[in-house]
């Protein structure tokens, strides 16, 4: 009798301890639907609240925003694609990832087309989708395939949508666009590696580095008269290359200590038709995100996670700082359509919002 009372209270005990987890399970995942991000619509004086938070693949085009976000996502990460009406403040769900454990990114957009990158949370897995924004088709440009690599970077300019892939049988990093009227792909340049695989685009120029005899050279393809010009910069560890007009770019240049470890960088401007650079920016650390707006003016990360932008400007051939962009928490800048989008990120998941203005200082 006593050895069965004995077993009675081993479950008895194990049943109290599945329901009091059970119970903590049902606590957290109630905390989860907590999550109150709200769009600060600073040109429209609206603010709403939505339940799933946007991530940084963010553009806005007119009264439409078009945004990855992750809605309770299992990977924390982006799971969805949203678009967004500023006029009605009403958001539709536009795509949901392939992925248990998801990270969508790299979502651009202009009046015509959306594209964006759906992976797994690892990256190791890529598929690249794009949908016309009249029809709402959505169609695979490209999906990943054991024998290659996909780049994160995925363009987007007028009709045309521009990525890097390695064939890793060949051994072959490759340039590719695809025309999404036509619905056709072609390549445009071979890479030496996926070292290489950063694009910026401005309007139909695709600039890009590679390494020619040893050393990197930059590089503009224009999508339209399918031109290539080579401008010979003959440095090292260059990146982070960004187009600010047709024959204007600014990019970064690193430099490593005795065991070979990036320790501090510099911003540096060109100008193709002086045929000069000049260096506009030193800093101990590397340079994050780099914004470039319709005045002319780049937002420069140069502290990354460290709240705030430096303000250049080109003006007749050289860069003077114009004033900076500080705010009491870290947010993430981006640029689209004559709106500047601020995403503040470094709060609680129940406390994260974006703001949008067509002003800043």
């Amino acid at each position: 009798m006593r050895k069965l009372s004995y077993i009675f209270m081993i479950l008895l005990g194990t049943v109290t301890i599945l329901y009091l987890d059970g119970c903590s399970q049902k606590k957290t995942a109630s905390e989860d639907h907590k999550i109150n991000f709200k769009i600060e619509d600073n040109e429209l004086g609206h603010t709403t609240t939505l339940n799933y938070i946007v991530t940084n693949s963010v553009s806005a085009v007119g009264d439409r925003l078009f945004l990855s976000v992750d809605d309770h996502s299992p990977s924390n990460m982006a799971n969805k694609v949203i678009e967004f009406n500023r006029k009605t403040q009403k958001s539709k769900i536009l795509f949901t990832t392939t992925f248990k454990r998801s990270s969508i990114q790299a979502l651009k957009a202009n009046k015509d087309w959306v594209v964006w990158i759906d992976s797994d949370e690892e990256g190791g897995q890529m598929n690249y989708y794009a949908m016309n924004i009249r029809t709402q088709e959505i169609e695979s440009i490209k999906k990943n395939n054991t024998s290659e690599t996909l780049s994160d970077t995925l363009e987007l300019t007028d009709h045309r949508a521009v990525w890097v892939s390695h064939d890793e049988e060949k051994d072959e990093t490759h340039i590719y666009m695809k025309d999404l009227k036509k619905k056709q792909t072609k390549k445009l340049f071979k890479l030496d590696s996926m070292k290489n695989a950063h694009l910026s685009v401005h309007h139909d120029n695709v600039l890009f580095f590679n390494k020619d005899y040893g050393k990197q050279q930059a590089y503009i393809y224009n999508l339209t008269t399918e031109s290539l010009k080579k401008i010979p910069l003959n440095q090292h560890l260059i990146s982070n290359g960004q187009l600010i007009n047709d024959h204007q770019f600014v990019y970064e240049k690193s430099f490593t200590d005795s065991e070979g470890t990036i320790n501090k960088s510099q911003l540096i401007f060109y100008d193709i038709n002086a045929k000069q650079s000049k260096v506009i920016k030193n800093t101990n650390s590397d340079v994050g995100s780099i914004v470039i707006d319709d005045h002319n003016r780049f937002f420069v990360e140069t502290e990354p996670k460290k709240s705030g932008y430096t303000i250049l400007k080109e003006m007749n051939g050289s860069i003077k700082k114009v004033g900076s962009l500080n705010k009491e928490s870290y947010f993430y800048l981006t640029f689209h359509h004559g709106l500047y989008l601020l995403n503040f990120q470094n709060a609680q998941r129940n406390n994260q919002k974006l703001t949008i203005t067509s002003k800043l200082p």
